[in-house]
Formats: structure tokens, sequence, C-alpha cells
């Protein structure tokens, strides 16, 4: 172990590095020779828990190296050699619990992975690997912020025959808060390659996450990458596939708030094919909640595979980010608008009928734009008590559950100038019946359409109109007799005075 601290102030400006972890032993002869022992796995860095630390620009923590696991022995004349044993995995950088606090500026790495030992003859009846790499920073408790110019790095896999070692991620969060300013980076690390002499297949290892959060909250402005996946080679028959990209954040519980950038790992090569990009942010089996702030840039998918993840746009988004439902982001349940945030969001009309959309927040300029859904000829039908507005175009049935208050407002359904359609707010009957066609029918709810449909309508005890029929479908003028009615509250409009034209 490199330095423990439990109370008080560290601040470095050298290097804390954590002892290399030990080689494994060679098996003996025979014959069939003996295995090889496991390389030992580095030792930490740093642990903290308590006080502060602050790692300087010139200073450095890292994990120690993974062991090489050990030769297998040689084995008689036709005979099988011993297994090489598998390399150590490389020890944590900075370990943080409890209330501990760390700044960083300058570098945090996880150790390397340990070699994996060599098989005692190319008669072995199995092959070795290689260690993985350690994590760079483990959270459980405490704070963690990584200033401007500061880097976290998860240690990186190495090569080995049959298996590389994987990547580790750059931070592991369980609980606690972790701060990555403006300036600042966290990176997976990089998964080793593999080589494969038999006829069998064989997949690269996968890079490391940039974080994998479980607990607490994460807040970025800076930089957060996945590790490569690992290069993966064969000799004679069988197949190659290289590694998947590890993804820039694995987020299984807890919160993401972001306005900087997040990418997916490059896959790695492979003889047969190469491994898949990984997901900018992968969202786990627990609850979650993704945060985008204006600025923030995703190089990669944004996955959600739980019915209680939330998608939550906030701020002005002056410099855009594209939100995409159905494409880029995919399989979220509930979008909420923060107070102000004024956010367009595109969404496939695929993904809006393939499964329900909670709207929360949603408010007088927020948009959802609706692709390959044009607006001339669909209709709109907001229930007041389930809260829930139906778009119906055809054979098609889209339904938006809103959590929002609607008091003088009214939904619309407008060409979006691309061959989709708008869902928005705006204020007034003008605004109302110059979107609706004048089609009213489309804005009331279903207890009312019997008497909308001879163009009725009516007035409250002394509004001075009375009940009157109209014939002419286009509604002229009624005399200058504003109204109001349920027709009206259905959709948050209490006591509004309409001027019909």
């Amino acid at each position: 172990m490199g330095v423990h601290e439990s109370g008080g102030a560290v601040t470095n400006g050298h290097e804390i590095t954590g002892g290399a972890g030990g080689v494994g032993g060679v098996g003996g002869n025979g014959q069939n020779g003996g295995a090889g022992g496991a390389g030992g796995v580095g030792g930490v860095g740093l642990t903290l828990s308590g006080g502060t630390v602050s790692n300087m620009s010139a200073g450095s923590i890292a994990g120690g190296a993974g062991g090489t696991g050990g030769n297998g022995g040689t084995g008689g004349n036709g005979h099988n050699g011993g297994i090489g044993a598998t390399g150590g995995h490389g020890g944590v950088a900075v370990a943080l619990s409890s209330s501990g606090t760390v700044t960083n500026a300058g570098s945090i790495t996880g150790g390397a992975g340990g070699t994996g030992g060599e098989d005692g003859s190319p008669y072995a009846h199995s092959i070795n690997a290689s260690g993985a790499g350690g994590v760079g920073v483990t959270l459980s408790g405490g704070s963690l912020t990584n200033e401007s110019g500061g880097s976290i790095t998860g240690g990186a896999g190495v090569y080995g025959i049959g298996a590389g070692g994987a990547g580790a991620a750059g931070v592991t969060l369980n609980g606690g808060t972790l701060t990555n300013n403006s300036g600042g980076s966290i990176t997976g690390g990089a998964s080793g390659g593999c080589l494969l002499v038999s006829g069998t297949n064989s997949s690269g290892a996968v890079g490391g996450a940039g974080v994998v959060v479980s607990a607490g909250t994460l807040t970025n402005t800076g930089l957060i990458s996945g590790g490569t996946g690992g290069e993966a080679q064969i000799f004679f028959s069988g197949t190659a596939v290289g590694g998947a990209g590890g993804a820039g954040v694995s987020l299984n519980g807890g919160t993401l708030i972001t306005a900087g950038t997040i990418s997916g790992g490059e896959g790695g090569s492979g003889t047969s094919a190469n491994g898949a990009a990984g997901d900018a942010v992968k969202l786990g089996a627990a609850a979650s909640t993704l945060i985008v702030d204006p600025g923030a840039v995703f190089n990669g998918q944004v996955v959600a595979s739980n019915s209680l993840d939330v998608l939550e746009l906030a701020g002005s988004p002056s410099s855009g980010t594209p939100i995409t439902l159905g494409t880029q982001f995919t399989g979220f349940s509930t979008l909420e608008f923060a107070s102000g945030a004024l956010w367009t969001v595109d969404a496939t009309r695929a993904d809006l009928t393939a499964h329900p959309l909670s709207l929360e927040g949603f408010a007088f300029g927020d948009k959802l734009d609706i692709a390959n859904l044009a607006a001339a000829g669909a209709t709109l039908l907001f229930s007041p008590t389930s809260e829930v507005l139906t778009i119906t175009k055809g054979t098609t049935v889209i339904n938006l559950q809103f959590n929002s208050t609607f008091s003088g407002k009214h939904f619309v359904l407008s060409p979006d100038g691309h061959g989709g359609a708008d869902v928005h707010l705006q204020s007034g009957a003008d605004a109302t019946f110059a979107a609706s066609g004048h089609d009213f029918m489309n804005f009331v709810g279903e207890e009312h359409r019997a008497v909308m449909g001879d163009q009725s309508m009516f007035s409250t005890a002394g509004a001075g109109s009375g009940f009157t029929l109209h014939t002419d479908p286009v509604l002229p003028a009624v005399g200058g007799h504003g109204f109001s009615s349920d027709a009206f509250t259905d959709h948050g409009i209490a006591h509004a005075s309409v001027m019909l034209r």
C-alpha cells in the first residue's frame, strides 16, 4: 500500500504509487508439467477515510501493477506442459470512503494488469490470460473534484494469449459526490489484446467505463470517455472479434448531471470483425436520472433500460444540444422539462407508439417534435382526468402522459418545417383556432362532442347569448359575446373569455 490517511490534510506534488503484485511461481516439470502460480494484485496507491488530499498539478497517484502469472512447467515428451497462470489485477490508485475529500489537478491512474504466464509446451491443454487493470478511484462516500488539467484514468489490461486483460473504470461512484470540472478528464482503461492459436472463437476484452455510478451524484462539465476495446487475432481457423469499447458513463442508480462531453470508447480491431463502440451513457437495471444542461455533447448512444429512468432537460439550450428519442436516446419512460428550460425535443413516431412517454414540467415554449407525422389531418384530444393527450392520424395513435398545469393554454399540433409536427402550447383562442383550422372538435373532451358537433355554443347565466345553433361550419363572429364553459375548463382555461372569428 502506498499511503493510508484517516484524518488531517495531505498535499502531494510528487509521486504516490502502490506496490506491484508478486510474480506467480513457475510450475514444476514432469510428465505433465505443473501449473504456474497466479500473479499478485497490485497495491492501492492511497486510501482515505477522512481528512483531505490535494493532488497538485505536478503530482501523480497510481495503483501498483499486477504481478506476472507464473509459467507452466515443461511436460515430458508427448505430454502436456503446465498451464500458464493468470496475471494479477492492477491496484486501485485512490480508495475514498466516509467523509474524505480529494481535489485533483494532477494525474491519478489505476495500476496495469499483470501479464499471464506462458504455457509449458505447445501441447498444453489450456491457455493463460492476463490480468485486468485497476480502478483509478473508488468512491463510496465523501467527495472528489477533478479540476481543470486533472486527469483520472483506469488501469489498462495487458496483452494475453487466449484472453487479454480488461480495462478498468476511471472512477466507480457508490455514494458521495464526483465533480469533473471543465478542463478535467476521466477515462476508462484500455483493454489488452489477445491472440488465440487454436481453432475456436475469440473476442477481445472490453474497455473500461469512464465512470461507473451506482449511487451518488456525478456532475460533469469536462470530458469523460470510455476505454478502447482490445484487439483480437487468431491463427488457423475460427473467428476473432475485437473487444467492445467501454461506456463513457455506466449509470445504474444515482444521478448524472452534464454540460460537458461524454464519449463511448472505440471498439478494438479484430481479425474477423472490429468490436462495437461503447455507449456514451448506458443506464442499468436500477432507476437512474440523467440531467442534460445546455452545451452537453454525447458521442455514442444514450440507452435507458428501466421504466423509471428519467431524462431531464435543464437550462435554456441557446447553444443547442440535440435530443432525439428513438434514435440516439432510447428507452426512456419519463421526459422532464426543468422550469424555464424552453427545449425542443425530437422523437420518432415509432418510439412514441412503441411505449408510453410521460412528460413532466412541459410548459409554454417547450416543444415535442414528432418526426414523420405530418400535422395536417391529425387530431388532438386531451383528457383532464387522466392528463393524457391523444394524437390520432389514420392508424397512428400516440398517447402522451402529462403531469403539468396548463391554465390558459391549448395544445397545438403544427408543421415543423421538415415533414413532422410540433406539439406545443399556445395561449388564447386566436392561437387555438388558427392552429386547428377552426376544428374546435380537436380541443374538447368527449362529453362535449355531441353538442359541439353542430357548431353549438352556450354561455353561463348572464353572459347574454344563451344557447345558439350555428349552421355555418366556419363559425362566423357571434356578435361579440364571450362565453365560459366546461369545454374550456377541460383544457385548464377556467373562465376564459373567447371571441370567435
